[in-house]
């Protein structure tokens, strides 16, 4: 398991903060103790055999905190703890998604075939875990080998969505049959199957035997994007370039990163809103008047986007918008296009700046070295690298490939990767 930065994190989600999020999730009075779940993090870090007891001590609300720093990448767990700690990470109203959180903890391998959907190879290793966490939940259960495979059907749409991917790849690894509880929601089922994808042929799960496709949210989202738009297409049992894809890929990656916005505010943010009709087009006004190599507070992207004058369609709600920029620097951050600074002694990002990666893709100058130190100027401090862990059965060419722009820190059974911006730049231009 590693650690990243997660004291500052800590600090960063106030208690008032993390009981709106537990309530939200379903606890009422929830249990939260940040200074023992931070003894409990450092802990599990010291002695990786002492999690499972370490788990047990953890109150309701402490699981809360643990699951929203896991799913946020803060945190990876060693293989052979993912399914204990699947067991305990299961909120209320919200059961556990397996194939959601194994791809969050770095257990799924997202894999990319040229003309076809993101699929995740499962490691041969976690298979016997992920049926043996299934069947302890009492979604399924090994068939005896003459039985026919059915689909297994759980409660719950958010779960069934995962399990409905992660058994299609059991099938072809073990016979599965449907428990009692699969056979109570079957009905359920066949009216939620057709909610879950635009039809059967957009998402031949039966026809890759190599992988199995994704459907939480943020994948779903996506995927609508890819085929709406022209760029996606599926032909007979496999996925093709769409007739749009060739003139997209031509377009600056600042603008294909604006389409995608405009989608996605447009199909998923206005829907019975309607108060964001306009911010694609608030936002890419607002950068335009923010000067390269200057910091900003991080107020000042949604201070811009209220000051661009309405036609009148749409109003823009200063507090929502406030919150949804600061989320969008974020995302922003994580594309290189900006950097976020803080306050020393202060973990929340107070400012931020346009990155050269920015001012390159826009046109504004060539991209130049940024180095892959920790950086301070004046009284902000900025982080510039993140790293990845990538298990030994990932396929060869994840690995070359990751060498060629990536630093390699360790290797054992895990590679274990620093990426700067620079590097990763310089991958996307290399293809």
């Amino acid at each position: 398991m590693r650690l990243l930065r997660l004291e500052a994190y800590l600090e960063l989600l106030k208690p008032a903060e993390l009981r709106v999020m537990a309530q939200h999730l379903g606890f009422k009075q929830p249990d939260i103790h940040r200074e023992r779940m931070s003894a409990f993090i450092c802990s599990a870090l010291r002695e990786p055999a002492s999690l499972r007891s370490a788990l047990k001590e953890l109150g309701e609300g402490e699981l809360v905190i643990l699951d929203y720093i896991v799913t946020r990448g803060l945190i990876f767990f060693e293989l052979r703890e993912v399914p204990h700690l699947l067991r305990h990470i299961k909120l209320k109203g919200d059961p556990v998604r397996p194939i959601e959180r194994l791809g969050q903890l770095g257990v799924l391998f997202p894999l990319e075939a040229r003309g076809r959907a993101p699929f995740l190879s499962v490691p041969r290793e976690l298979h016997n875990e992920i049926a043996r966490f299934l069947n302890d939940s009492g979604y399924y259960c090994p068939a005896p080998a003459e039985a026919p495979p059915e689909m297994v059907v759980s409660h719950g749409l958010d779960l069934l969505r995962d399990l409905y991917a992660c058994l299609a790849f059991m099938r072809q690894e073990g016979e599965v049959r449907l428990t009692q509880k699969g056979m109570v929601m079957k009905r359920t089922y066949d009216r939620l199957a057709k909610g879950l994808a635009r039809s059967q042929e957009d998402f031949p799960l039966e026809s890759q035997p190599w992988g199995l496709p994704v459907f939480p949210d943020r994948f779903s989202l996506l995927t609508g994007y890819l085929l709406d738009r022209g760029l996606w297409q599926s032909q007979r049992d496999r996925w093709v370039p769409g007739e749009r894809q060739t003139a997209w890929l031509a377009l600056p990656y600042l603008a294909q990163l604006e389409d995608l916005f405009a989608y996605l505010y447009q199909k998923y943010v206005r829907r019975g809103t309607g108060a964001y009709q306009n911010v694609s087009l608030y936002l890419l006004n607002a950068l335009k008047r923010f000067e390269l190599d200057r910091w900003y507070p991080v107020t000042a992207l949604s201070e811009q986007m209220l000051a661009y004058p309405s036609d009148g369609r749409a109003g823009l709600d200063p507090e929502i918008l406030s919150a949804a920029c600061q989320g969008l620097l974020r995302v922003l951050m994580y594309l290189g296009m900006v950097e976020l600074g803080g306050t020393k002694g202060k973990p929340r990002a107070t400012h931020f700046r346009l990155s050269s990666r920015y001012a390159h893709v826009s046109g504004l100058q060539r991209l130049e070295s940024l180095g892959g130190e920790r950086t301070t100027e004046g009284g902000l401090v900025v982080q510039p690298n993140f790293e990845l862990v990538v298990f030994s059965e990932a396929d060869l060419s994840v690995g070359l490939g990751l060498a060629r722009f990536c630093e390699l820190i360790s290797a054992d059974r895990v590679a274990h990767y620093r990426i700067t911006r620079e590097s990763a730049y310089r991958a996307m231009e290399e293809g």
